[in-house]
């Protein structure tokens, strides 16, 4: 299994990004990401507390606190610099049991997402349930 990392998106990243608007961001409050290398990029996968679509893994575990959280891939990014990924960040203890139990079986539901995401971009137009996909902004980086 490779290295779980959970960090926050630094300053530096959403200046960087500012143009894309399906990036989830609250004023003084950064998202907390799950790094994911695939592709020979790195991606940030957010986690949110409220999920309510299927482009996502969402927590199982009865004894995790919220009961549509995880981690949404519609709402994921592509990190193009070792600065944009900033501190080191912890998440909920039932939730990191069940994400270390898990961890490859997400990773691959999420390699899933991009493949489909790509081949989406392919197509004119863009298939709806991309539509506001975060990753849309990446458009030339992900047809390489």
């Amino acid at each position: 299994m490779s290295e779980v990392k959970l960090r926050l998106l630094s300053e530096l990243f959403y200046e960087r990004n500012a143009a894309n608007h399906e990036i989830l961001s609250k004023h003084n409050r950064p998202y907390l990401v799950l790094i994911v290398l695939y592709r020979g990029l790195t991606f940030a996968i957010p986690f949110r507390s409220n999920i309510h679509h299927t482009h996502a893994y969402k927590f199982q575990d009865e004894s995790s606190k919220r009961t549509s959280s995880g981690l949404d891939f519609s709402k994921s990014v592509i990190i193009q610099n070792e600065d944009e990924i900033g501190d080191a960040a912890h998440i909920d203890s039932a939730e990191r049991k069940e994400l270390l139990k898990r961890y490859e079986f997400i990773v691959e539901k999420f390699q899933r997402y991009v493949d489909d995401f790509i081949a989406g971009l392919k197509k004119e137009p863009l298939p709806a349930k991309y539509k506001f996909s975060a990753l849309t902004y990446y458009k030339e980086i992900l047809l390489r």
